[in-house]
């Protein structure tokens, strides 16, 4: 006899404005954590798995992407933003035990950084690390300033995190959202992207004798990765849109994409530039999507789905954020 599948609960938080582009707006952005986490308190969303924000929510002045999934959570606890956010988990757990925080976090580099993060916290520190695995086209055009996927990521442990409600989740740095159904031998521009991997000893790039094979060997192990770990639930951390109604793709082909590969659920979490969605749009949030879907090609539908709940937090006279309760 199968046993249910658990529903898992996400509070969802859509921030006002862009990404985190310097280490100088940390502070206020942690200020902005801690209403997200008064406003929560004050619900009645028990229970709640985890709270999703956006990528780039917070900057590192400096990369981890050399140092195992063990040596990035050590190091990010160590911050200011880790020990603050470990903070925030602690003030939820009483009302929400073994909540995750999770976020989108950017590294040192040009535009978004080379490192791009999505970190999950819990009340006893780092619980989970995602190194973007499918740079976009824009990410690695520039072989100079390329976003340079490490081989051992696209096996590591550390991406996935199991919830309270006892659901698996991957952790997505943005558009990993989009890799669920990108296979060993998928030939698609998403795959075409990845111009370059760092084996473990130097970068190989497209052009080289090898990279094929280690690429194939990458996405190969990704495959066998969540598969192997039970997962059916993507929590994505995007970087953002101009404003609400710009996000049409990425639901069709992004979230949608990744429910129907899974089987599962995906929620995602973004900055909105010019202001906030109304609370039953754009939620970036897709479940119970048949499988035909990953077929339809151009013909995807939406499956947006609606959230149960939401609260606004408001900062400096405005609206600044938007928390949505989705149950998947």
């Amino acid at each position: 006899m199968t046993r249910p599948t658990p529903s898992a609960r996400i509070a969802a938080v859509c921030v006002r404005g862009q990404r985190c582009k310097t280490i100088a707006r940390n502070p206020r952005r942690l200020d902005l954590a801690e209403a997200i986490v008064s406003a929560l308190l004050e619900t009645a969303w028990q229970p709640l798995d985890a709270v999703l924000l956006p990528a780039g929510f917070l900057r590192l002045p400096t990369s981890i992407a050399d140092l195992d999934f063990t040596g990035r959570a050590e190091a990010l606890a160590r911050t200011r933003i880790g020990r603050s956010l470990i903070r925030q988990c602690r003030r939820l757990e009483a009302a929400f035990p073994g909540i995750l925080m999770v976020t989108g976090i950017d590294g040192d580099g040009m535009d978004e950084g080379d490192d791009q993060l999505c970190v999950a916290f819990g009340a006893r520190g780092v619980v989970g690390v995602a190194r973007k695995l499918f740079p976009t086209d824009h990410d690695t055009r520039n072989p100079e300033r390329a976003v340079t996927p490490r081989l051992a990521d696209y096996d590591c442990p550390g991406r996935i995190v199991a919830l309270p409600s006892g659901r698996r989740a991957a952790l997505c740095a943005c558009y990993d959202v989009f890799g669920f159904h990108e296979g060993p031998d998928t030939l698609s521009a998403r795959t075409r992207a990845i111009r370059q991997i760092h084996d473990g000893r130097r970068v190989l790039a497209d052009d080289q004798d090898g990279f094929a094979a280690l690429r194939r060997a990458a996405l190969a192990s990704w495959q066998a990765r969540w598969r192997g770990a039970g997962v059916d639930l993507a929590l994505a951390a995007i970087h953002g849109f101009e404003q609400p109604g710009r996000d049409g793709y990425w639901q069709r082909h992004g979230m949608a994409c990744a429910a129907a590969a899974l089987g599962g659920a995906s929620v995602g979490a973004a900055h909105f530039e010019d202001g906030l969605p109304d609370p039953k749009s754009s939620t970036l949030t897709a479940a119970k999507v048949p499988k035909a879907h990953l077929k339809a090609g151009p013909y995807r539908r939406a499956h947006a789905l609606a959230p149960t709940a939401w609260v606004t937090v408001r900062k400096g006279g405005r609206e600044a954020a938007l928390i949505r309760l989705f149950q998947v």
